[in-house]
């Protein structure tokens, strides 16, 4: 069976006996999307990015551990997520989906582009003004590191340490602050 990757078109070929109960799940190897697919290699029902409403959260973050822990975290919990491994992968990816990301988890100290550097390159453009930013730094954790990721606008800073549960519990806050 060949399947498309709804993010970034990449075609595979899926052997069918990976179907469980009807569907498959993968990551794209080439952009990191979780891909959904039903028995007649169409995306499963309710997972099809055009029929949901599914929040959008892009995660950038050069460690591919904290990454991939963070992106399976989140898609378990029902978000779409798409990843970025640097700075300016994160920066391309959200002038690519913009207006459709609800939330960015920034890792503050990255190569090519470091999140100091990608808040200010966002809050220049009219769409990347009002975009959620969740900074997340093992690095960054003094008083005043956080005041100058406050300047910039950032919704708020969790600590590399904090345990899975809490970064989903601020997540849930973020994007439906009245609930």
């Amino acid at each position: 069976m060949l399947i498309e990757c709804t993010n970034c078109h990449s075609r595979y070929r899926l052997d069918e006996s990976r179907l469980n109960e009807g569907e498959a799940r993968f990551k794209c190897s080439k952009c990191g999307e979780l891909v959904v697919v039903g028995k007649a290699g169409q995306a499963a029902p309710g997972e099809d990015k055009s029929m949901n409403e599914k929040k959008r959260i892009i995660v950038a973050d050069d460690t591919a551990f904290f990454r991939a822990m963070l992106s399976d975290m989140l898609t378990e919990a029902g978000y779409e997520v798409i990843t970025a491994n640097d700075g300016e992968e994160a920066f391309t990816k959200i002038k690519h989906e913009l207006p459709n990301v609800d939330l960015l988890l920034l890792d503050m100290l990255m190569p090519k582009m470091d999140g100091f550097q990608l808040i200010e390159q966002l809050r220049k453009g009219a769409m990347g003004k009002n975009l959620p930013i969740l900074a997340l730094s093992g690095v960054f954790k003094s008083e005043s590191d956080r005041e100058h990721m406050k300047s910039l606008g950032v919704s708020g800073y969790i600590d590399k340490d904090t345990p899975p549960e809490q970064i989903l519990n601020r997540v849930k806050m973020l994007l439906s602050p009245e609930g």
